[in-house]
């Protein structure tokens, strides 16, 4: 739709497998799960199926030029129109 993301890489794929069926073993009491489903959000061969990269991303400098603010992903957004 023409937008321009900004930001950092997610820590989720898009593509990545969902929801889970939680077990527990008898005698250990051992806890698991098994996903049951899948998400797919973008074709499996589109660079963005495995990790969505921004377009423009910040590092550690814009990170420090901001002194770490809370809002500095806000304030280095706001630097790129003006």
């Amino acid at each position: 739709m023409g937008a321009t993301i900004i930001g950092v890489p997610t820590a989720q794929a898009p593509n990545t497998y969902m929801e889970d069926t939680p077990f527990e073993l008898p005698y250990t009491h051992l806890k698991g799960g098994i996903s049951n489903s899948i998400q797919i959000c973008f074709d499996p061969s589109d660079p963005c199926a495995k990790v969505f990269w921004p377009d423009d991303m910040m590092t550690y400098k814009e990170y420090r030029k901001y002194s770490f603010d809370k809002n500095a992903e806000l304030l280095y957004i706001i630097s790129l129109f003006h």
